[in-house]
């Protein structure tokens, strides 16, 4: 338990760090201490933040000692970077983090293969890619897509482990996987021809969030009450901002896009969105309490979903006032999430 809280710390400073290092490069505002870290901002949002969460939660779920290894060096790697400003340093423990999330996911597939396994399995790899492909080329850009692999994979394994209990007729999990298959084939077909395999990427993604939008046990868990429904809510709008993603990053190579409205609708739009939907699960499990639904877990999510919007209206539109109050709009609804989650948790198990 004392670990589990000792890699809370730097895990929540890396959200802190991210969202406010996102908003001085927007110039919404200027801490001196913080400038070396701007160009880090997405290195720290996916690695140093959802890097540690995601192998917190599996070494939780697996409860074996070794598979500690994955967050407690992705944590080190963070505190290293925040020592002396080396992403290159940083990138390589965060490589080494992968490797032993790969470990772990390889084990929970031989444990019990499946589908879901196989995706997170999959998705570890993606990050060691990612985050190779960071520290030989010395390319935040480069590792982006295998970032968004990363992060789309192991979320499709997670809901699919969850969606277990329902039946599916025999063609709907290989449908999806045959999207997958050709998913991660436009990740090698961008490295030969750029502008096909983003054409591509954008087409099966929005191919999978409809498959998301249409099997997944959120339209179920949305006609429920208490939790279940909140959790189907944030699902569902989650799949909206990858299918909106899809056709951004589909239209990329034709119409100019804004960089800040095609990889936030990603990153912001459906990831933050599936953090809201597991957070209320997760964070209660990683620190061995109880939690106590109340609605007022809506208002965080509504607030940052209007700001959003709001931030995307100003990008496309350039409209700066717009765009900055909703960045600023968006990063308190987050903090706010996280502190009334973490209000709601308080009953000892």
């Amino acid at each position: 338990m004392l670990l589990r809280l000792l890699l809370l710390s730097p895990m929540i400073l890396a959200l802190l760090h991210g969202l406010t290092i996102g908003l001085m490069r927007m110039n919404v505002l200027w801490i001196d201490v913080l400038a070396f870290s701007l160009p880090f901002h997405g290195a720290v949002m996916v690695n140093a933040f959802l890097g540690t969460l995601i192998g917190l939660e599996r070494a939780v779920a697996i409860k074996r000692w070794w598979t500690w290894l994955a967050p407690v060096v992705s944590a080190i790697a963070y505190i290293i970077l925040l020592a002396n400003g080396n992403l290159m340093l940083a990138g390589v423990g965060w490589v080494i983090s992968g490797i032993a999330l790969m470990v772990v996911n390889f084990h929970a597939w031989k444990q019990l293969p499946s589908q879901a396994t196989l995706l997170m399995k999959l998705g570890a790899v993606a990050w060691v890619i990612g985050n190779a492909t960071l520290v030989i080329n010395n390319s935040v850009t480069e590792a982006v897509p295998w970032w968004i692999a990363f992060l789309l994979l192991t979320v499709i394994g997670e809901r699919l482990d969850l969606n277990k209990v329902r039946p599916f007729r025999a063609y709907v999990p290989k449908l999806l996987s045959f999207l997958i298959w050709v998913y991660i084939g436009t990740l090698l077909l961008t490295f030969l021809a750029s502008v096909s395999g983003i054409i591509a990427q954008g087409l099966i993604i929005v191919l999978i969030a409809l498959w998301l939008l249409r099997y997944d046990m959120a339209r179920l868990l949305i006609r429920q009450k208490g939790l279940s429904q909140f959790i189907g809510f944030t699902l569902l709008i989650g799949y909206v901002w990858l299918v909106l993603f899809g056709i951004l990053l589909t239209l990329k190579p034709f119409v100019y896009v804004p960089p800040d409205t095609l990889w936030h609708t990603f990153f912001l739009g459906f990831v933050f969105s599936m953090i809201f939907a597991h957070g209320p699960v997760v964070f209660p499990a990683i620190i061995g309490r109880n939690f106590s639904f109340s609605r007022l877990l809506y208002f965080p999510v509504v607030i940052f979903q209007f700001g959003l919007l709001l931030r995307f209206v100003g990008a496309l539109f350039s409209i700066t006032t717009l765009w900055h109050v909703g960045a600023v709009l968006s990063a308190v609804a987050i903090v706010g999430f996280l502190l009334t989650v973490m209000k709601l948790t308080k009953h000892k198990k």
